[in-house]
């Protein structure tokens, strides 16, 4: 399915007039499990991280960070997990904030949200480090400041954002801080070493099974 749904987004991709270096990669699955009939759900927004991508414009993960984040909660909760993954691999903070987190917020305002979590900053830190290591001479550090700066700004606003839109149900809403990763950076499980960073360890230790809403920068 994730195939089917990879190579329909990049036949659209290259139908485009202008061809973009981003791909969104937009997909929702449920963890069932058994003897339970209650389901909650998991939405995540960010770029190449939470969209699977790895290593080429043809293969997406589907065990990347938001499923996993399922499959934690899953056991969590005893519960049955939807996770709705609005993602564009490729984008910057910005991009992510607008077209992602704003534009659609729709994904966190259904009344079986419970958890809502971005990441951001990746690509805006890659796009001012090509600038920096181009350079000669005396360095210019503007790009790496204004790259900097950006990641700040969208991440206060896409927090602002989601404490703002998220269904009242919700109970965590989480900034993930997750590694970015090489194409070698995949386990034998299947799972990116990026999500090792990602809301299970913040939901473990910081108890997402108390019935408090909490907000997890």
């Amino acid at each position: 399915m994730l195939r089917s749904l990879f190579a329909f987004s990049l036949a659209a991709l290259l139908a485009s007039s202008t061809l973009a270096n981003t791909l969104t990669q937009n997909v929702s699955w449920t963890i069932d499990r058994s003897g339970t009939t209650a389901k909650y759900r998991v939405t995540a927004y960010g770029d190449s991280i939470y969209a699977g991508y790895y290593g080429s414009l043809s293969r997406a993960a589907k065990r990347a960070g938001p499923h996993v984040d399922g499959e934690y909660l899953s056991q969590l909760w005893n519960s049955d997990i939807q996770v709705v993954r609005r993602a564009k691999s490729g984008a910057v903070a910005s991009d992510i904030y607008n077209n992602k987190i704003v534009a659609e917020r729709s994904y966190m305002q259904t009344t079986d949200t419970r958890v809502v979590t971005f990441e951001m900053c990746g690509n805006d830190g890659l796009q001012a480090r090509s600038s920096f290591a181009g350079q000669s001479g005396t360095c210019n550090y503007a790009p790496l400041n204004t790259a900097l700066a950006n990641c700040t700004t969208y991440q206060d606003l896409a927090m602002a954002a989601i404490n703002t839109y998220a269904h009242a149900n919700t109970r965590l809403k989480v900034r993930a801080h997750c590694t970015r990763r090489s194409t070698r950076g995949v386990d034998r499980g299947g799972r990116s070493r990026g999500v090792r960073r990602s809301v299970r360890a913040r939901l473990l230790r910081r108890g997402a099974d108390d019935g408090a809403a909490r907000t997890v920068a």
